[in-house]
Order: structure tokens, then sequence, then C-alpha cells
């Protein structure tokens, strides 16, 4: 009959749900993330986009494996032994972190910006995409016992987003992230 693809997803690690993202993908690129300094010590990271968004991934390809191994040396590990990024579009943008992928939104069209939403940081472009990563290990490695205890997890992921700008771009941006979030 038909020809079907079968795919099976092994974890030795726990994991806190399972989740799927079915788009049109195109392959990016695959790398070897050091996140310490032994030869166990890497990570797996592919990137995938949506067709009109394979230009922005390749650009953020060093980004993405910068901001993970960033994370892993803070924390001391990384949780998973790969990683995957997808870069999808839509109106607004945000993501989608499970464990071993992220999903980050793009916005479809350049030059919008939501000027009241506390965690827009147009001096910060890579704040969404280092909020995802940070969930790698604030939601999935580490969790919560039901719903209404989510915000740890948020509350990490932007307190992770907000180092790594500090170390990324200048002294000082860590109080500002966190004083236009505190401000809306």
């Amino acid at each position: 009959g038909e020809r079907r693809l079968v795919y099976a997803f092994v974890s030795d690690k726990p994991v806190r749900y399972l989740a799927c993202v079915i788009s049109r993908f195109r392959d990016v690129n695959t790398q070897q993330v050091q996140i310490g300094e032994g030869p166990e010590d890497i990570v797996t990271m592919k990137l995938l986009a949506n067709p009109r968004q394979v230009g922005r991934a390749r650009s953020m390809s060093r980004r993405a494996a910068e901001i993970f191994a960033f994370y892993a040396r803070l924390v001391g590990d990384a949780p998973y032994p790969s990683f995957t990024l997808g870069l999808t579009e839509r109106d607004v943008p945000g993501g989608h972190s499970p464990a071993y992928f992220a999903v980050v939104d793009q916005p479809q069209q350049a030059g919008i910006t939501w000027r009241n939403d506390p965690v827009n940081f147009d001096n910060y472009p890579f704040f969404f995409l280092a909020h995802e990563i940070a969930h790698q290990w604030w939601g999935q490695a580490v969790g919560w016992k039901n719903y209404h205890e989510q915000w740890l997890s948020e509350g990490f992921a932007q307190y992770f987003a907000a180092i790594y700008a500090e170390k990324n771009l200048s002294p000082g941006v860590f109080a500002n992230v966190l004083r236009q979030m505190r401000s809306t």
C-alpha cells in the first residue's frame, strides 16, 4: 500500500510530556555544542525552519549554540543529549519548549512592535530564543507540581534570558530588562 514513515522516540532521561510539531521544515544545520571541558560534554543541536525562515535560522545558529552552552555551563549540565530548534512563522513572536526541542515563532511581518508588551525588547532581539532555550532546564528538567505553579518555570526562563542579555550585550542590561518587565 501506501509508503509510511515510522518515527520512534527514546529518552533515557525523564520528560514531563511528549510534544510533536508538524510543519514543512527544512534542515538548516546540525552542530556539536561543547557545554563543558570533557569530550562527553557535547550536545547535538539541530536547526530546522519553515522555508521562509531558513535564512533567519542560519543567522541564529551560532547564537542558539552560544545560549545553550552558556546555560549548560551556568547550571553545570545539559538536561538532554540533543536539542532541536525549529523556527516557524506567526503573527506575534513567542514559542514553546518541550523536552529535547523548542519552537520559536518569528513574526511574519517585520517592523511590528508591541510597545505595551513588558517582554518586548527591541534592543534585545534574541530574548524569545534565550527564553525558549532556558525552558529546557526550567519547565522540563525542573518543573512544577501542577499548572498553578507554572510561573516558576516562566520566571526562571525570564531570569536566564535576562542573565544572557547582561552577558551578551553590556553591563546594566539585566537591571533594564527587569525594570521593563516590572513597569507594565
